[in-house]
């Protein structure tokens, strides 16, 4: 178990005594603290698994602490949840080549569920149509440590005040936005070296589209070069200096106010320090962010899925031997279980306060 998995683990236990929000008596707070230990016992036992297995446990893990979570903030009778997952996996067809693909498996909303119970207590965006399990990792946080490098799918972005970088006028605004798309990042011979070519406001416009918090910012003024931005892959990425009018001036600190403002998740101690924080993608045809919650949730309900109801398709996305995405897939319910009792913890943060 990770310091970060444990102590979360340890302060969500400690809660079931005096439970936040609306979980302080009666069936809430016993359904606040069941659910809890039930969370907790299925994420340990899905740590021990292998990844033939390991989602079920972890999805029904999230599961049952996302039950605590309505306990504590869902008004009136609706606390008891739904029945409904919310979503239904799409028979996933044999492939041509017989290697499935995360890029071809998919979900889909399927009724009102559980899910889009807490994605609108959390203000998250929720997918309103087909979306593949290749895009749900796309959008997370920690897509580029995946591997997965889907050609033309938003992934998350880091963000932070670009106005250090370039020549900014008072009634502009700038963010360094990365890491470029691979369809634009490009470069040119310049002597013995090759530099980046920056993509044209018209590119950069189109590729901030799939990002709603960018795209209400409207059209940039310019766009110049950034720099490599490292995100543990074994070649560079890089971000570029994005600049839009403002509705008025200011001065620096206005600045960078401005720009931990416009982002989804705001300044993270697990990100650089220089980092603003983190631009988060709508998936399927949603018109809002997907919060990471949400994304690892629908992730893990169609892992769930496929390992319980097609075993035989599954294993195969976990052949190491001929699946390009067996590795990312170890990696991400890796990722997952060290993530989730932190996301449960923050999620029951920021619905209870001020309850």
């Amino acid at each position: 178990m990770s310091a970060v998995a444990s102590r979360s683990w340890s302060v969500l236990r400690a809660l079931s005594a005096d439970p936040p929000g609306r979980a302080g008596s009666g069936s809430r707070k016993s359904t606040f603290a069941a659910a809890l230990e039930q969370s907790e016992q299925l994420w340990a036992a899905g740590k021990g698994l292998s990844p033939t297995a390991s989602p079920i446990v972890l999805f029904y893990s999230l599961t049952q602490g996302a039950r605590a979570l309505a306990a504590a903030s869902v008004k009136g009778s609706e606390w008891t949840g739904m029945s409904g997952h919310g979503f239904r996996l799409t028979s996933p067809a044999a492939p041509d080549n017989g290697i499935p693909r995360l890029r071809d498996l998919s979900v889909r909303p399927s009724g009102q569920g559980f899910v889009q119970q807490i994605a609108a207590l959390l203000g998250s965006g929720m997918s309103v149509g087909e979306t593949s399990l290749a895009a749900l990792v796309q959008a997370l946080p920690t897509s580029e440590r995946l591997l997965l490098n889907e050609p033309h799918v938003p992934i998350a972005l880091q963000t932070n005040d670009g106005s250090h970088n370039i020549s900014v006028d008072d009634d502009e605004r700038c963010l360094s936005v990365g890491p470029l798309p691979a369809e634009l990042t490009r470069y040119e011979q310049q002597g013995d070296f090759s530099g980046q070519l920056v993509p044209s406001v018209e590119e950069v416009e189109q590729w901030l589209t799939a990002y709603p918090a960018l795209r209400g910012l409207g059209a940039p003024l310019r766009v110049e070069q950034g720099g490599p931005l490292d995100f543990d892959v074994p070649e560079y990425r890089w971000t570029v200096n994005v600049v839009w009018p403002a509705a008025r001036a200011g001065d620096h600190q206005t600045h960078y106010a401005w720009a931990a403002s416009v982002c989804d998740v705001p300044y993270d101690w697990r990100l650089p320090a220089q980092a603003g924080g983190l631009i988060l993608p709508s998936v399927g045809g949603s018109e809002q962010p997907i919060k990471p919650i949400i994304a690892w949730w629908m992730l893990l309900f169609g892992c769930s899925m496929l390992a319980r109801y097609h075993p035989r398709t599954w294993r195969q996305v976990l052949d190491v031997d001929r699946s390009p995405d067996a590795v990312p897939a170890e990696l991400l319910l890796a990722r997952a279980a060290e993530l989730l009792p932190e996301l449960l913890l923050e999620a029951l943060h920021a619905t209870t306060t001020g309850q």
